[in-house]
């Protein structure tokens, strides 16, 4: 019964890969199948270790290549909002 629950499990995600267009869905989902083929043939996970252990690589990359791009974006508006702005004539007059 298990193990049917899990061959049904698999079946619906190589059902899910063929419908996806995404290729980066299709290839978490490629992971996917991977796991449940090495749980399935050997009962050993290693490969899922392998698989997590890229994804996390590939995360940590991305966090360091968002953290750049935003402080590159901090940058020019903290230099904005230090420059004092001179009021000009009409300014001026409201103050008044």
């Amino acid at each position: 019964m298990i193990q049917e629950a899990i061959a049904s499990a698999k079946e619906l995600i190589l059902k899910a890969f063929l419908l996806t267009k995404v290729h980066s869905k299709q290839l978490k989902l490629l992971d996917l199948l991977e796991v449940f083929k090495e749980y399935t043939e050997t009962k050993k996970m290693q490969s899922a270790s392998k698989v997590v252990a890229t994804q996390v690589a590939s995360l940590n990359i991305t966090i360091k290549k968002l953290e750049a791009r935003a402080r590159q974006l901090v940058k020019p508006q903290s230099v904005q909002h230090t420059q004092h702005i001179q009021p000009t004539q009409t300014q001026s007059n409201l103050n008044i």
